[in-house]
């Protein structure tokens, strides 16, 4: 559900950037719609169960959620750029995470973190 999470929403728009887009190659992303799934998963049996659930992670600061996606989903962004290039990346990032996230009374950050599920019985002998 990657492309449905904000913080790679910021991360797509921010490579698409004039700044960035001739620095950086786009990431490609190996996952399906919900829809998808089902389509693949209908193909291979007649007894499956799919849904999805949105985790309410609870981050201290902004900084906790960039430290995050240092090792995930900027990863493959940041290998491309060099250090200088890399923390006014993380600059940019840090600016747009503020935008889109807002801090709760107490100081922290509500990450909505999305993910699929899905169980399956092998039903046609796949």
């Amino acid at each position: 559900m990657q492309r449905e999470h904000p913080v790679h929403q910021i991360i797509n728009e921010l490579i698409n950037k004039k700044a960035w887009n001739s620095k950086v190659t786009a990431r490609q992303y190996n996952n399906l719609s919900s829809e998808e799934y089902f389509d693949v998963l209908s193909s291979l049996s007649d007894e499956f169960e799919i849904w999805e659930t949105t985790y309410c992670h609870r981050m201290p600061n902004y900084e906790s959620i960039i430290e995050w996606y240092k090792g995930t989903g900027l990863r493959p962004y940041l290998e491309q750029l060099s250090k200088t290039d890399s923390e006014i990346f993380i600059g940019d990032f840090l600016e747009q995470l503020k935008q889109k996230y807002k801090v709760q009374e107490n100081g922290e950050i509500v990450f909505r973190f999305p993910r699929l599920f899905f169980i399956v019985k092998n039903t046609k002998g796949r």
